[in-house]
């Protein structure tokens, strides 16, 4: 039957399978039966065919297996399909190794720009600068001339990989004529994230042409920076000289740089703009409006609401958002469990049921979250099996890190570690670390010795378990250990990511890290600080020692006194009026000390402070916080 057919017929069936309403099911059984008549030797054109279908639907390894074996003379063409199938198969290594080998053996066709892209752009997902550097030398070599696409992905590279002398090399040799506006955004990142902010604004002042990336970036970078009224200077300009509203991938980064340093100046002037643009859909729908953009812009606004600890507006904006998705329902849940508000979370899953919203993976990570945060055991089992039973939803990684989480936390350790020994699959570094966090808090160093040899295995460079396990010896009575763990890290120039505490006071942001002296009011704080010791002192319940359990907790070293959210607290006080909440940001876990300090002040002062650190949000009030000690 099949050799019925010209090869010019099936080549185009073959094509048609990539394309709806062919299934790809139709092409897999139209190979089956050119395999049963040895169709392919002399068909180059339905082989050529064959290998683009696999390639084109996203099955790498069948489009290897097509082009091996079926493809006789590869064009250039043939070989960047390939190696774009790995790439957005999400696997960049695979990419490289293809591309190396075929070079070394010379197996390959020369590359052109198009190939050098999804190279370039497979070693910036890795982060590979030897790689990216030895692909640069290969085309430089074979005398490929790089067009401005390919040179961006390279820039892109550099950026990416922390090479900023290289990165500013490839833009000077994109001519001054063919430098597009990407070019310009490329190193405007770069000098952002590498050089800093004063290099960056140089970068952005000498753009001829500014696109809405470029304007966000500088935006996002003010806003991280601590200096939210610059953003909004900078956002005013943009409108005031651009004919183009932000785009709602605009928006969405803005809000993210937000959520970063926990302020809502410029989310309140997001939040009014996409109102105002339409951009935003509320309280009905309209058939003219983009629905998509609507629920990708509302979504990160909830976001980012709950992640600044207005966990009250995200939940208005979500009743009043016209159009939902499943990602609108799920970052809900994820707002609610991240203030460890279990039994919204789970009026809410019960909600998207009887709304026949049906829970993916993701709205069951968040369901179980919350009741790993509270504590709540039995409710946790119960989740867990019934996202086989009851939702056909197969347990993946994140689901068993909730119940090792919940368990760890709950003193359980050996159930939570037989349970990751059960598991389908090896633990990440996720799951280690939880049990790691828990095996200090209990005090059982054994079995924080395994896991945390095991870790070593997946992640020989983390910095943070080093430093949990050095507080676990100390805690334990061997400061030998402790002491050589540390050494060994310094030895090795490895350095722990240092705990920073912002806090907003009349719409700037002011950031503190620990032992920070560099803030202008340095001596009001400190001053205020000896305060609060001297007022705390006699009160029950003061921490009279330190504590150094958490893998989080500032090196052993710094006083618990000068920890950067004490700074961020002490500067609160001294600048706002008696009995206005406070809101803090902390970029890694609070100590057990600080958390009891900040417990005390917020009776002794009359205080509601809110405090976010990576876990979760701790709102203290009167004595009392709402996470019962439990994190």
């Amino acid at each position: 039957m099949i050799g019925s057919y010209s090869g010019k017929l099936l080549s185009a069936l073959l094509r048609s399978c990539v394309r709806r309403p062919w299934p790809l099911i139709h092409g897999q059984i139209l190979h089956a039966n050119f395999l049963k008549v040895g169709f392919f030797p002399s068909h180059p054109s339905v082989s050529n065919a064959l290998f683009h279908m696999y390639a084109a639907v996203g099955l790498p390894s069948e489009a290897l297996l097509a082009f091996r074996h079926h493809v006789t003379s590869p064009t250039t063409l043939d070989f960047t399909a390939l190696l774009s199938a790995y790439l957005r198969s999400s696997l960049p290594y695979e990419t490289l190794r293809i591309f190396f080998f075929s070079h070394s053996n010379n197996s390959c066709p020369l590359p052109d720009g198009v190939t050098m892209t999804v190279v370039f752009t497979a070693a910036a997902k890795l982060t590979d600068l030897t790689s990216g550097i030895l692909a640069h030398l290969i085309v430089v070599k074979r005398g490929v001339v790089l067009g401005v696409v390919a040179r961006n992905s390279a820039m892109d590279m550099y950026v990416k990989c922390a090479a900023m002398v290289d990165a500013r090399k490839m833009f000077d040799e994109i001519e001054e004529s063919e430098r597009s506006v990407v070019s310009w955004s490329v190193l405007l990142w770069g000098v952002l994230k590498w050089d800093g902010l004063i290099c960056g604004k140089e970068v952005f002042d000498k753009m001829a042409m500014k696109n809405q990336v470029a304007w966000s970036l500088m935006a996002s970078a003010y806003i991280e920076n601590g200096l939210p009224k610059k953003a909004m200077e900078i956002l005013t300009e943009m409108a005031g000289v651009s004919d183009d509203n932000l785009n709602h991938i605009s928006v969405c980064s803005l809000l993210s740089a937000c959520a970063l340093v926990g302020d809502v100046t410029v989310v309140r002037w997001v939040h009014a703009y996409v109102v105002k643009v339409r951009m935003l859909v509320l309280n009905q729908e309209h058939d003219d409006w983009d629905n998509d953009a609507s629920i990708m812009v509302g979504s990160s606004l909830i976001d980012v609401y709950a992640k600044c600890g207005r966990i009250e507006i995200a939940r208005r904006l979500f009743e009043k958002m016209a159009v939902k998705n499943i990602v609108t329902w799920n970052t809900m849940l994820s707002g609610l469990a991240l203030h460890g508000l279990v039994n919204e979370t789970e009026r809410l899953f019960s909600q998207m049921i009887t709304n026949q919203i049906v829970p993916d993976d993701i709205s069951f990570v968040g369901l179980l979250s919350a009741y790993s945060r509270s504590g709540h055991m039995k409710s946790d089992w119960k989740c867990f099996h019934k996202l086989m039973t009851d939702h056909g939803v197969t347990p993946k990684m994140e689901h068993y890190a909730c119940i090792v989480d919940g368990l760890g936390r709950a003193g359980r350790l050996v159930e939570a570690e037989a349970l990751v020994k059960e598991m389908p699959f090896r633990p990440n570094e996720v799951i280690l670390g939880s049990l790691i966090s828990s095996c200090c808090l209990y005090g059982k160093v054994e079995m924080g010795r395994r896991m945390m040899e095991e870790l070593l295995h997946l992640d020989p460079h983390n910095t943070e378990y080093h430093i949990l396990m050095s507080n676990m010896y100390a805690s334990s009575g061997n400061q030998c250990k402790a002491n050589n763990l540390r050494q060994g890290l310094k030895n090795r120039g490895f350095r722990k990511v240092p705990g920073v505490s912002y806090i907003s006071i009349d719409r700037c942001i002011h950031r503190f890290s620990a032992g920070d002296k560099s803030h202008p009011q340095t001596p009001e704080v400190y001053a205020m600080l000896d305060e609060m010791i001297f007022r705390l002192s006699s009160a029950t319940g003061y921490p009279t020692s330190p504590t150094t359990r958490d893998a989080e907790e500032e090196e052993r070293e710094e006083a618990l006194f000068s920890h950067s959210e004490r700074l961020a607290l002490a500067f609160g006080l001294i600048s706002t009026k008696p009995g206005t909440p406070l809101h803090i940001f902390k970029n890694i876990r609070i100590c057990r000390n600080c958390h009891a300090v900040i417990k005390l002040v917020s009776d002794l002062y009359q205080r509601e402070i809110t405090v976010r650190d990576r876990n979760r949000f701790h709102c203290f009030k009167l004595g009392f916080c709402s996470c019962l000690d439990y994190w």
